[in-house]
């Protein structure tokens, strides 16, 4: 799959300032690369990343985004999970978002692979 367009995608380009057509058609074409991407990953089987690009916290990611990536083969990852759960609790995150936060965890605690410490 080639990841042309993905680049800029959403982003204005110096000769246009900040917005108009060509932004959102940027946009646009992100979207569309985002869509792609699920659509390949779920037919190769990676339904979790899938679901995740299609409709979770990935699908309004931007094109530059700096992301951080936990796995359910990761011992740490529930631990990480609550620890964000408890910091989200004070800064009066959404119930959803926790709600969400939990069932990461039970979906982590239930996945039947082999588990290790970060290498």
């Amino acid at each position: 799959m080639s990841n042309a367009g993905v680049v800029n995608a959403g982003k204005p380009t110096q000769d246009q300032g900040g917005g108009g057509l060509r932004e959102r058609h940027m946009s646009e074409a992100g979207d569309n690369v985002l869509r792609q991407c699920a659509k390949d990953l779920r037919a190769a089987g990676f339904t979790c990343l899938a679901d995740e690009i299609e409709y979770g916290a990935l699908s309004a990611v931007e094109p530059t985004e700096p992301l951080f990536v936990l796995c359910g083969r990761d011992r740490l990852a529930p631990q990480a999970i609550k620890g964000w759960i408890d910091l989200a609790r004070l800064s009066n995150v959404p119930d959803h978002k926790l709600e969400s936060a939990h069932l990461a965890i039970e979906a982590f605690e239930r996945w039947p692979g082999a588990r290790h410490y970060p290498d």
